[in-house]
């Protein structure tokens, strides 16, 4: 336990290596007694511990503290085989389930964080020499469902445990079954505490109990995730649905997760073929101002604040209203508003003092071809591919 508190001070610390070290001796406390030692002697060992101690298993809470610590190292592999080990003996929590989800998101995400940042991706070879040179653009930079399609994951397949998208479906499904709906989230009054009136709670062994307010923070992050999986498994219709329920689950859930429900429902819908309510949830004027600082913790009747494991929240606002209006500009060019778009465009490409990912790019090739202007779209090939 000494090794184990230490490890979570440090996590709270924000200093995840060291939070490791310290849980990993705790797991290594709960041996017996060294390995080499012959069996009488461990048996030795054993017999002078008293039964409560014997019957007493704290392997699955000390999993879980390591699996959730390794999720802050950015480790989602790792971390997922601990919780796995944890899901065996509590299958009823649905925090657990959710963070293996986010595991798995972020297997896939890892998997995808080269092509999303190479500008070379977009050339897909070359034809000829010398003046006669052409280049040949690819038509897409990422394929989501590449694994996948090539793999042709079943339902049953699913439910194999696997760090995959697939499996993060399942897992949430799980998670939003044993969440109860329609909780409180208003905290007891001064006088109430003194009279002993005690907060209606949930279990979720081996961790704490949740409250009213835990339990509707879990929801909105477990449907923020199900819009995110659905998206990335084309299943659009999934994903609308989730994205929606993110934006009505409470009347004061934070602006990060306010934003991604108009940004999942916008990208679903664009998927969907329907730009117009598409552009309505793609408008930076409906999320309004984005703090993506987690929220005073004074405050009465707001959602808890969480902190997010490293590289999985963006917590600049500039850039996430620049994903806005790049989307809405996506909108704008399939309704063929190509002045729109590359109005949008050019704020984007303004703000981002010319590191532009790959994905701007070809959009701004794309909308210039289709308004004519070919030079431009030379000197974007020119200044932003062949040269990096």
């Amino acid at each position: 336990m000494y090794y184990n508190n230490l490890g979570v001070i440090h996590l709270g610390m924000g200093k995840p290596t060291v939070a490791c070290l310290y849980l990993q001796k705790a797991l290594q406390e709960t041996q017996p007694g060294d390995e080499s030692n012959s069996s009488a002697h461990s048996e030795g060992v054993l017999s002078h511990q008293p039964l409560y101690q014997l019957s007493s298993n704290v392997k699955p809470e000390l999993h879980y503290n390591l699996g959730v610590t390794l999720l802050h190292m950015n480790k989602p592999d790792k971390a997922f085989d601990f919780l796995l080990e944890v899901l065996q003996v509590h299958p009823m929590n649905p925090r657990l389930w959710l963070r293996l989800a986010e595991c798995c998101c972020t297997v896939h995400k890892l998997g995808l964080k080269e092509d999303l940042s190479s500008k070379k991706s977009i050339i897909q070879g070359t034809v000829g020499v010398g003046m006669h040179r052409k280049i040949c653009l690819a038509t897409r930079i990422t394929d989501h469902n590449k694994k996948k399609s090539s793999e042709m994951h079943t339902e049953s397949d699913a439910a194999f445990p696997e760090p995959t998208l697939e499996f993060a479906r399942l897992c949430l499904r799980n998670a939003l079954a044993l969440l109860p709906e329609n909780v409180s989230t208003t905290s007891l009054t001064d006088e109430q505490e003194v009279s002993g009136v005690m907060p209606e709670l949930y279990p979720a062994g081996p961790s704490s109990p949740l409250r009213g307010a835990e339990v509707v923070s879990l929801r909105v992050s477990a449907l923020a995730c199900s819009a995110y999986v659905g998206l990335c498994l084309s299943d659009f219709s999934s994903a609308l649905r989730h994205a929606e329920l993110l934006l009505v689950a409470h009347p004061k859930i934070p602006d990060v997760y306010k934003l991604l429900g108009h940004l999942y429902a916008g990208e679903a819908l664009i998927s969907l073929g329907k730009m117009t309510e598409a552009i309505q949830h793609l408008d930076p004027r409906v999320v309004g101002e984005v703090s993506l600082s987690p929220p005073a913790q004074e405050a009465l009747n707001t959602l808890p604040a969480t902190t997010p494991s490293q590289g999985w929240l963006n917590t600049n606002a500039i850039t996430a209203m620049q994903v806005m209006r790049y989307n809405l500009s996506v909108a704008y060019a399939l309704r063929g508003e190509w002045e729109k778009a590359n109005t949008l465009l050019k704020e984007v490409w303004a703000e981002s003092n010319g590191n532009m990912p790959a994905q701007v790019i070809m959009l701004a090739m794309y909308i210039n071809l289709q308004m004519g202007h070919v030079d431009i779209m030379k000197n974007i090939v020119e200044n932003n591919i062949l040269l990096t």
